[in-house]
């Protein structure tokens, strides 16, 4: 939000360091933000891989490496300091080469910290795509162990819908901006100076990206207004992940 005032208003115009240090830490929030949720599908998929395979297909379904959890943390914690760092870092010198009208170091400067978000959204992209999707699976898997009638019931569907509408936006969202980024990386000189481009960027950036995300959102809030909507004899994911729980516990 502060940095689209800042741009709209056009608000310390010759201010580099501050203009993109503010627009930096829109990304940085955001890959945070999905990475801290990537490290929570890792803890969780473990806990929840209590099927084990009966054929060969399922065998090679479950060869999955899952990180354990000090790595998670090295990993997590690594990507958090590199991200800041290297992100501020680059957008301080290339404001700073800028204001000096250096265009050459500035230009380097542009593109390792354009390069950087690329690979924090392959990261993502892969995150969601491999990981993400397995937690789907899972899930469903592991319901398969409760009776008939309460796993086919709607309400669980549309719980399910849900994740995967999540996931699946997220994951081509992703994948959008990790090849984007590198593509302005690599040709920013090019994207910059052409105004059919960079309108096709703002447009890319703006409008379709978030227009994504809140039509992934009015999905889901008609999927809670149909299944508030069910019997009450229905029983809801939560309890039905509760009694799975109970019914592993119990010798």
């Amino acid at each position: 939000m502060l940095c689209s005032i800042i741009f709209i208003t056009d608000l310390e115009p010759r201010n580099y360091i501050l203009r993109q240090s503010i627009e930096d830490w829109q990304w940085i929030n955001v890959q945070l933000s999905i990475a801290t949720y990537l490290a929570g599908v890792f803890r969780t998929i473990p806990r929840i891989t209590v099927i084990q395979p009966t054929t060969d297909s399922d065998q090679l379904q479950s060869s999955l490496w899952i990180p354990s959890l000090g790595f998670i943390k090295y990993c997590y914690w690594s990507f958090f300091v590199l991200l800041i760092v290297i992100c501020q870092g680059s957008s301080i010198l290339s404001g700073y080469f800028r204001m000096r009208s250096d265009k050459h170091l500035s230009d380097i400067f542009v593109t390792v910290r354009l390069l950087t978000y690329s690979f924090g959204c392959i990261s993502m992209f892969l995150g969601y795509g491999i990981y993400g999707r397995t937690l789907i699976k899972l899930t469903k898997r592991s319901f398969e162990l409760i009776e008939e009638a309460q796993r086919n019931n709607e309400r669980f569907k549309w719980q399910m819908r849900k994740m995967q509408m999540f996931n699946q936006t997220a994951f081509f969202s992703f994948l959008f901006w990790s090849v984007a980024t590198f593509v302005i990386a690599i040709w920013h000189d090019l994207v910059w100076s052409t105004l059919a481009l960079s309108k096709l960027q703002i447009i890319m950036a703006c409008p379709v990206n978030v227009g994504s995300y809140i039509i992934a959102m009015i999905v889901i809030t008609l999927s809670d207004m149909r299944s508030q909507n069910e019997t009450p004899e229905e029983i809801s994911m939560t309890t039905l992940s509760n009694q799975f729980m109970q019914s592993q516990s119990t010798p």
